[in-house]
């Protein structure tokens, strides 16, 4: 819904969530989140690809990506 308001230019920004989803077998998978913020820093993120201890983000809106410095832990 909020990505839908987003389009239209009915709201500024839209949340941004990246998962990570591990499969281990058919049916079996981990989904762990990676990142999540309310869209300030990139709004309604549709694609994260990781690049050694990064991670560079992008959505279909903005002529812009984000990047992110993965936890050492």
């Amino acid at each position: 819904m909020h990505f839908a308001s987003y389009a239209k230019g009915d709201k500024k920004i839209a949340p941004s969530e990246i998962i990570k989803i591990k499969y281990t077998k058919k049916g079996d998978y981990k989904i762990d989140q990676v990142y999540m913020e309310d869209g300030t820093n990139m709004s309604a993120s549709t694609v994260a690809a990781p690049f050694g201890n990064l991670i560079l983000t992008g959505n279909v809106m903005d002529n812009h990506f984000l990047i992110l410095e993965k936890n050492s832990n």
